[in-house]
This record gives C-alpha cells, sequence and structure tokens, in this order.
C-alpha cells in the first residue's frame, strides 16, 4: 500500500453563523492553535503531511451539521469529523452519517450519553458522573449556604445546572435562583442584576467563557 501523501484534512463542525453563531468564535481560535502546534511546533507528528484543520459553518440546524459531514466526506475528502454542533440532535444526526460512512467522529460533549455505542464516534469530554462531581467538589471547597445557577438554555445546559443544584439541596444548600438564558444572549445585565440582589455565597454559571464572560463593569 503506498504511503499516504498530501494534507490530512479535519473537518469541524460548528456554526459561525444562526443563533449559535458565535461558537465559531471558539471554532477559530482552536482551528489556529492546534494547526499551529502540530504543523510548526509538532514537527513530524503526521509522518511529514500537514494538517488542513478547517471549519464548516452548520448554521445553527441540525441539517446543516449533516450538510457539512456530507461535505467532508464527498468533497473535502476529510479523515474525520470533529466537534459536531451543539445539541444532542446534532451529535446524533452527524454519528448516524459517519457510522453508515466509516468516517470517524469525535464528540465535544457530554450528551446524548450512548453515542460512544457506535463504531465510529468517540466522546473527547467528561461523561455525566464526571460532571456531577464538580458540584461535589465546589461544596466541599467553599462550603455554601446559598447558591444561584445559571446556564444556557440547552439540553446540555439544562441536564448539568438541574443536576448541581440538586445536589446542592440534598446537602442542604438552599437555592436562591436557577435560569437558563437563551443562547444568543449578548447583554447578562438582567440576569446579573438579579442574582446580585439575592446575593447568595456562591454562583454556578454553564456558558461559553468566550462570549459570556461578564465585564468588568458586569462583576462589580
Amino acid at each position: 500500500t503506498p504511503t499516504p501523501t498530501g494534507p490530512v484534512k479535519i473537518c469541524g463542525i460548528t456554526s459561525w453563523t444562526g443563533p449559535m453563531g458565535m461558537s465559531g468564535a471558539i471554532g477559530d481560535v482552536t482551528i489556529d492553535l492546534v494547526k499551529y502546534q502540530v504543523n510548526e511546533v509538532g514537527g513530524g507528528m503526521l509522518g511529514g503531511r500537514e494538517l488542513d484543520f478547517y471549519g464548516c459553518d452548520a448554521r445553527s440546524t441540525t441539517s446543516g451539521c449533516v450538510a457539512c459531514a456530507r461535505q467532508a466526506l464527498y468533497e473535502d475528502d476529510a479523515s474525520a469529523i470533529v466537534w459536531g454542533g451543539f445539541s444532542a440532535a446534532d451529535a446524533y444526526a452527524i454519528s448516524d452519517f459517519c457510522e453508515e460512512n466509516e468516517l470517524p467522529f469525535f464528540f465535544w460533549g457530554s450528551i446524548p450519553f450512548d453515542i460512544c455505542d457506535k463504531k465510529f464516534a468517540a466522546r473527547n469530554s467528561l461523561a455525566i458522573d464526571s460532571m456531577m462531581t464538580i458540584a461535589d467538589d465546589t461544596m466541599k471547597l467553599l462550603n455554601p449556604s446559598t447558591v444561584a445557577g445559571l446556564a444556557y438554555d440547552t439540553s446540555d445546559g439544562q441536564l448539568f445546572m438541574s443536576g448541581w443544584l440538586e445536589k446542592f439541596r440534598v446537602a442542604g444548600v438552599e437555592v436562591l435562583y436557577e435560569e437558563y438564558y437563551p443562547v444568543d444572549t449578548i447583554d447578562f445585565t438582567p440576569y446579573l442584576t438579579k442574582i446580585k440582589s439575592l446575593n447568595p455565597d456562591l454562583l454556578m454559571i454553564i456558558s461559553c467563557l468566550l462570549y459570556t464572560s461578564p465585564s468588568p463593569r458586569d462583576r462589580s
């Protein structure tokens, strides 16, 4: 068998447009960093072949995710797909396509739970059990009496935040606030103002930090 030549193509499926378009900013940073690490720092990491890591805009839809997967396989001749949209539905759709076409898929989310049952899919993030220990570790470290929770309104955001807050309740910590914000939220002032008025000992947040980190004015 001849030794493969040419670049190794990896397609990162996420969204640069639509309600989830802000996730593309994280994608851009990640792509640049990985290409630098592999092509500039890694030297012969790929046997002398260059990494062509590129993004495909799913346009914040599951059908867009599948369109990207089809493009990666049939037009771009990609060796693998990574990331995989933003929702469980996105992940299922891409993993079904990749399973049918024997294309490796590395998903960045913690759900759906059974995605790794498939031969050509792998999860590269914490599983649900590991995520739930975050609440336990936080209580041991900070010993709060009250807590507030703020997360983006997706299936994984609701799953993890509700799970964390239930652990706090069972431990006797009073939950003062639980809210789930639309994923395209830019202005967090109403949420932060309400949380500040409640004055919890601890605030648990699930967000894409690149675009939801409070500004210095918000933090004050």
